[in-house]
């Protein structure tokens, strides 16, 4: 925790300070259970013309269960909101995912997931607003 400050050369940008913070807990209910919530407060550069960068607020909550010794459940849900100095505009984003893994053996590992993504955002010079849901089947060999 503590307060980020970001100061630019040129005068056409404002400096961008605030809260900063990053962090993450686990906690384990049974052997083969873990939860994890994740929160971070950054500020992040922008792409976006007339914008020196954002603050960006970001929370995550994931549980993972061993159903069985080789199959691995996960569900996931995050939120993020980015306020964008210089310009009027904040965006909004909701995750929420889920995930199945199974182990082969030690080395192959079969991953089937479904992800989906939802941004909104407001204000005058508010970008467009999308969703993604996806669907990945992977194979993964380590050596």
């Amino acid at each position: 925790m503590g307060y980020l400050s970001q100061r630019f050369d040129d005068p056409s940008f404002r400096d961008l300070n605030g809260f900063g913070a990053r962090g993450e807990i686990e906690w384990f209910p049974t052997q083969l259970t873990t939860v994890t919530l994740t929160g971070a407060r950054t500020i992040e550069d922008s792409g976006l013309r007339g914008s020196s960068g954002y603050l960006s607020t970001n929370t995550g909550l994931q549980i993972d269960h061993e159903l069985m010794r080789n199959l691995i459940l996960t569900g996931n849900a995050g939120y993020g909101h980015d306020k964008y100095q210089g310009l009027d505009r904040k965006d909004n984003r909701v995750t929420l995912g889920l995930s199945a893994t199974y182990l082969m053996n030690r080395r192959i590992s079969w991953n089937l997931a479904y992800s989906h993504f939802n941004q909104t955002s407001d204000g005058a010079a508010a970008g467009f607003d999308f969703k993604v849901n996806r669907i990945l089947l992977t194979l993964t060999g380590r050596l």
